[in-house]
């Protein structure tokens, strides 16, 4: 249904926002972060931004499940205290990338959990992630490109 290959990920340092809650609801943090990030001068150091989920939507109850919305930069940065700085191991991943509205990634999850992953891979215990490789409204939504990265155990 989607693509999805195996991967050796960097090691990736991010900044961020907390979410607290169903993690659809994360969209109102990204937008609290652009805020943020436009009065401290540095939107125009960003170069890539990330959803991080912490906890698995199976075992967490949808009003205790931890996310942050992140941003990355091409290099080294002083970083206003208001953010936390999240480090992502890098390793072997499983990467989907997904075309299309952020409203239709759950299913999207749903089917790379349920279907795809490769025999005999399993899910490691460091966090998944999406990277937004392009952004409303600079590009249209039908054609919005997320890589969701699941780490893998060794």
């Amino acid at each position: 249904m989607y693509p999805v290959e195996i991967r050796k990920m960097s090691p990736l340092t991010r900044f961020g926002l907390p979410h607290r809650g169903p993690y659809p609801g994360i969209g109102a943090t990204f937008l609290r972060l652009g805020h943020l990030f436009d009065a401290s001068g540095l939107p125009g150091q960003v170069v890539l931004r990330a959803g991080v989920y912490h906890d698995a939507p199976a075992r967490v109850a949808p009003d205790r499940m931890r996310s942050h919305a992140c941003c990355g930069f091409g290099a080294e940065i002083w970083m206003p205290l208001a953010f936390d700085r999240i480090v992502i191991e890098g390793g072997r991943s499983a990467v989907m990338t997904y075309s299309g509205p952020y409203s239709g990634l759950a299913a999207a999850w749903a089917w790379l959990y349920a279907e795809s992953l490769p025999a005999g891979e399993s899910p490691a215990a460091a966090p998944p992630h999406e990277i937004y490789r392009s952004l409303f409204p600079a590009i249209p939504v039908e054609t919005q490109l997320t890589e969701v990265v699941v780490p893998l155990t060794p």
